[in-house]
């Protein structure tokens, strides 16, 4: 058994996510887009990293520090990493606009 090295006893790990990744209302987990998000392509790289470094075993439940509500009073998302996996980045990089395209 390979054991990470931030995990030495490979035990399940809870993701504090803050504001980064939220639930919706069907109680899945996504990354939030809004006027004030800053380094939006960043953000979405973050997430990728987190589906590259967790596994199904080592990652149980994601607690995020909003939208709450959505939670039913849990206050967390269970099947932490299969929400995970089930993010389409791709589908969230916006599409550069015709002036970007044309300046290279």
């Amino acid at each position: 058994m390979l054991l990470h090295p931030l995990n030495p006893r490979n035990l399940a790990t809870v993701l504090f996510s803050g504001r980064h990744l939220l639930p919706n209302s069907q109680g899945e987990v996504f990354p939030l887009l809004g006027e004030s998000t800053f380094h939006w392509r960043r953000q979405l790289k973050s997430v990728q990293l987190l589906k590259d470094r967790f596994s199904a075993n080592s990652l149980a439940v994601i607690c995020p520090g909003a939208n709450t509500g959505y939670l039913r009073g849990k206050g967390y998302l269970k099947d932490a990493y299969q929400s995970l996996l089930s993010l389409d980045l791709e589908s969230r990089v916006p599409k550069q606009s015709l002036t970007e395209e044309t300046s290279h």
